[in-house]
């Protein structure tokens, strides 16, 4: 087991500072007379309480398809111009990814998984000058984690994943061929249980997660935190990210639409 979890999870279980040095264990770890680290070093998850999650638990589901809206203020030759987007996440992991300006600019960006990866398509009108400009792209990307996230998170305890995100895409503007590798590092910190309600469906059983990204691309790296709100066998129903509120506007369960 990770020391640096093992330590965590032995500090909040004793309410006591834990310094991580060398720690080696024979055998299972009671507290209280109850087991919370098996003789094979599993988590007892559900002796913990509330105060540890199994994260896949709230990741994205199979089985949900999710609809999020968002409305900001896009800054452009020094005048702010008013957008909205929606984000959809299909049962088959399929996504995508539209977005609409205030002076009509448009745009478009669906991705389509595949064994190798996913293929994905971009399109939109630019609105910016006298003549609108209309642009497409296509082509194919992979993703991977190095590291991923660990299946167990401990309130108040960061975890990170790191991932990386190789695209190659052809454009009708005339541009070549482009290659990109995004490298997206991600701290995870769980907050605590929550709630959530949409229409007639209601979640008793929710996560607020910190979510701080770092994120390197072409141009540079960009930093920012984000409040997540997930929910069990959903996926998250809730952002807030740099000023900026996604709320699902549309949930469809399996066996509930």
């Amino acid at each position: 087991m990770n020391k640096q979890i093992l330590c965590s999870m032995l500090g909040l279980l004793l309410s006591t500072p834990c310094y991580a040095a060398s720690l080696d264990v024979h055998g299972e770890i009671k507290v209280n007379g109850k087991t919370v680290i098996s003789d094979t070093g599993a988590v007892e998850i559900d002796s913990l309480g509330e105060r540890a999650i199994l994260i896949e638990d709230y990741l994205e589901s199979t089985n949900v398809e999710l609809e999020l809206e968002v409305s900001y203020f896009y800054e452009y030759n020094n005048k702010q111009v008013k957008g909205f987007a929606t984000e959809t996440y299909y049962a088959n992991g399929d996504y995508q990814y539209s977005e609409e300006l205030e002076d009509g600019s448009q745009s478009l960006f669906t991705e389509t998984l595949t064994s190798e990866g996913y293929d994905l398509e971009t399109s939109g009108v630019r609105v910016w000058s006298e003549e609108p400009e209309h642009w497409s792209c296509s082509g194919s990307g992979t993703l991977k984690f190095e590291p991923k996230l660990p299946s167990t998170l401990l309130k108040s305890s960061p975890a990170t994943e790191t991932r990386i995100v190789s695209e190659v895409e052809i454009c009708s503007d005339g541009t070549e061929q482009q290659e990109r590798l995004n490298n997206d590092h991600r701290i995870f910190t769980y907050l605590g249980k929550t709630t959530y309600s949409y229409g007639e469906l209601n979640f008793e059983d929710c996560i607020l997660v910190l979510r701080q990204r770092n994120h390197r691309h072409s141009q540079g790296i960009r930093t920012n935190n984000e409040f997540v709100k997930y929910c069990k066998d959903v996926g998250f129903v809730e952002i807030h990210s740099m000023g900026r509120r996604y709320k699902a506007t549309s949930i469809s369960v399996a066996g509930n639409p």
